[in-house]
């Protein structure tokens, strides 16, 4: 297996919507509108918040950051992402925010 450095994955920060919601989120419902965007932004940034905040605990802020927006780069990658609505994924990208300020809402 390869790994390439620099990659958010080997700091446990998930970089792509189907690491942040479970896959039968999106692959097993015929429509994007199955999840509010409410509920993806509280989802992703509860699903992220554990690893954020390890990662700030160990390389601090501004490993945060950056990883965060690594995920939110690698969203539009991912073979979930099309399915979501514009308003889930503005919720997906707030969320991985949120996760990375510190706190859900």
């Amino acid at each position: 297996m390869t790994t390439t450095p620099n990659s958010s994955v080997s700091n446990g920060v998930p970089t792509s919507p189907g690491e942040l919601v479970p896959p039968q989120t999106s692959r097993e419902v015929s429509a994007p509108s199955a999840i509010s965007p409410a509920q993806m932004r509280r989802k992703t940034c509860e699903d992220l918040l554990p690893r954020v905040d390890k990662l700030r605990k160990e390389s601090g802020q501004g490993a945060v950051d950056q990883a965060v927006a690594e995920a939110i780069d690698n969203f539009p990658k991912t073979a979930d992402w099309p399915v979501l609505t514009p308003e889930q994924q503005q919720a997906a990208v707030e969320g991985a925010h949120d996760a990375g300020a510190g706190k859900c809402t």
